[in-house]
């Protein structure tokens, strides 16, 4: 049993060692900020299509996909909130979207109406969303944000790092009606008044490789021991 948790522990090790991002990110709450400092431009507004039945929603340089937890996906105009046409999706509120080139700022509005909507009945409930930026196949960084009620609001980041796909869960939270409104993209690697922000620094690679040195040797101890 014992060597069967090593095992398990070096496997997180060296899951750790290779998957953890190592750029460092700025989020942003605020879209005129966001877009004076970054340089980003709205895309293509979202159509109203209804439900949609392709794979893939192509939305001018963006793909977007229904993620793992998510059911169906629909664009429609849910929420007098913020103008345009929003994403809405049944089960979980998970959403993939990959880029035609890489980037370095990403954004979109986002709204959680309360069960006066007129499409919902559902009460609010606190959701919490996971955002990881990909570099091809490799996660450059990671923010957690929880979405106000009842109220438009945005969110935005830029990483020192460029990506070209971004993806969007919730591991807070259940089926209670956020909606994802107008995305923004941005392709500037220096943004303007950086030194008066504080980036939050992603794990860099260097720290797991001393954390998996560190258990490794715990381990390999322990197995030494064992034997004598």
């Amino acid at each position: 049993m014992r060597s069967k948790i090593i095992v398990a522990i070096l496997f997180l090790a060296i899951f750790l060692l290779f998957s953890h991002a190592s750029a460092s990110v700025i989020k942003y709450d605020e879209l005129n900020t966001f877009l004076i400092e970054t340089g980003a431009k709205a895309e293509t507004p979202l159509p109203k299509i209804g439900k949609v039945r392709t794979p893939v929603l192509q939305v001018g340089d963006l793909n977007i996909s229904k993620g793992p937890n998510a059911e169906i996906m629909w664009t429609w105009d849910y929420s007098d909130r913020i103008g345009g046409y929003e994403i809405g999706l049944t089960g979980g509120e998970d959403l993939d979207i990959e880029l035609s080139d890489s980037i370095y700022s990403f954004g979109f509005q986002t709204v959680e109406p309360d069960k006066d909507y007129s499409y919902s009945s559902d009460e609010f409930q606190d959701s919490t969303f996971m955002i990881t930026l990909f570099d091809k196949s490799d996660a450059v960084g990671f923010f957690e944000y929880e979405t106000p009620n009842d109220i438009a609001s945005f969110i935005g980041v830029w990483s020192d790092k460029p990506f070209d796909k971004v993806e969007i869960r919730e591991i807070i939270g259940g089926n209670d009606n956020e909606f994802f409104g107008q995305f923004y993209t941005g392709s500037n690697a220096l943004i303007t008044d950086l030194n008066e922000r504080q980036p939050i620094p992603n794990p860099e690679p260097g720290t797991f490789i001393l954390l998996g040195t560190g258990i490794f040797g715990i381990a390999a101890y322990r197995l030494r021991r064992k034997k004598k």
